[in-house]
């Protein structure tokens, strides 16, 4: 992801509210100092994970992308190209991240 954001490419990031989820705050630094923009959703709480590509390809699952969860848990999630799909989750993304 840092190789992307070095190339131009814009990755806005929402995650729980910090002090929630300390483990992260390493990424999440590293992140910010390579031009990614993060908010902090503190109500509801966000256990989903969902990647968009160019508006056009989504993924939506439960998955941490931690070593734990991708070997040792079972998880779940989709991949989709629907449309109306990803434009709604757009929308509620979009929502959430100007909260902050």
């Amino acid at each position: 992801m840092l190789n992307k954001l070095n190339n131009g490419v814009k990755i806005n990031i929402i995650v729980p509210e910090s002090k929630k989820i300390e483990s992260n705050s390493e990424i999440i630094n590293k992140l910010c100092s390579s031009g990614a923009l993060i908010s902090y959703l503190k109500k509801p709480y966000q256990h989903a994970k969902v990647l968009i590509i160019d508006d056009k390809i989504m993924y939506v699952g439960s998955i941490n992308f931690s070593r734990q969860s991708m070997e040792e848990n079972r998880e779940v999630g989709i991949i989709t190209i629907n449309k109306n799909n990803i434009d709604k989750v757009i929308e509620t993304f979009e929502k959430d991240f100007k909260i902050r």
